[in-house]
């Protein structure tokens, strides 16, 4: 597989642990030595793209690694995706990151609602995020900046809580909503003019992926884009092994919901994956 089309797929399989999962799942144990690392794989069902009817499950692999707690690569802490970056300060109660972010790319052929939209490579982005921490409770804010395609800028505040519920279980349960500016709208849910016209030529031609309204030009504004209610639940068959299940849902705000791209507002994420600490 091209090294172009792997980062992608497995910046896909991180995201589910980095912005997308309940705060209080990360590994915030001590490691043995200067690293910290933890590999696994997770069975993943999720919609197609933001947006879609279509479902897909995958299975993917999971990995976060830490350096002197320093250093972290994996499950990006600014954004979403693969990432890497350093904790510009850590303590018992408070984590500032800064770090890169490597979004998932998004294929036509992917969902019938991208039809004509052309297919576009993963995004890259920078950011920076704070985190409080005392006892159960848990608040992040991470606000990140596109590097390339015009993805624009977009903040998450996410406030939840987690703990041990009993034995060698562990969960928690986390709110969060992301809001965007008018680039990151757009990339997400916009539509050009030169896409409009291949979507109207696919419409004619009687393309079964389209429906009718589908191929009209969309510039979206900025504003909330999304909030979203995430619960895990872990298993802790040693101090090694551990099993975790997720669910999300998320239902989509502002101009993401009237988007011609749009044919859900609600979309529902579940996992089942397990990790092995080094």
């Amino acid at each position: 597989m091209r090294l172009r089309y792997l980062l992608p797929w497995f910046g896909c399989s991180l995201a589910v642990l980095g912005q997308q999962v309940p705060l209080g799942l990360e590994d915030v144990g001590p490691g043995r030595g200067d690293w910290k690392v933890r590999v696994g794989a997770m069975l993943l069902s999720t919609p197609r793209v933001q947006g879609s009817d279509e479902g897909r499950v995958l299975l993917l692999p999971v990995i976060n690694a830490e350096y002197r707690n320093t250093f972290y690569l994996g499950s990006s802490r600014v954004g979403l995706g693969l990432g890497g970056g350093v904790h510009v300060f850590r303590s018992e109660h408070f984590t500032w990151d800064v770090g890169l972010g490597l979004g998932e790319g998004r294929r036509e052929s992917r969902s019938d609602t991208l039809a004509g939209m052309g297919d576009r490579g993963a995004s890259l982005f920078v950011g920076t995020a704070a985190g409080f921490r005392f006892g159960a409770f848990h608040v992040r804010i991470s606000v990140v900046d596109g590097l390339r395609d015009e993805a624009g800028l977009r903040a998450t505040a996410a406030l939840g809580l987690a703990g041990r519920l009993g034995g060698r279980w562990s969960g928690g349960i986390t709110a969060s909503a992301t809001v965007v500016d008018t680039r990151a709208m757009a990339y997400d849910f916009g539509i050009s003019s030169d896409q409009a016209q291949v979507r109207t030529s696919l419409l004619a031609a009687g393309d079964p992926r389209l429906r009718p309204g589908e191929d009209r030009i969309y510039t979206p504004k900025g504003g909330l884009q999304e909030v979203a209610l995430t619960s895990h639940v872990a298993f802790a068959v040693d101090e090694q092994w551990r099993w975790f299940a997720l669910a999300r849902a998320a239902q989509l705000q502002g101009d993401a919901q009237s988007s011609p791209l749009t044919r859900s507002k609600e979309r529902g994420t579940f996992g089942l994956g397990f990790t092995y600490r080094f």
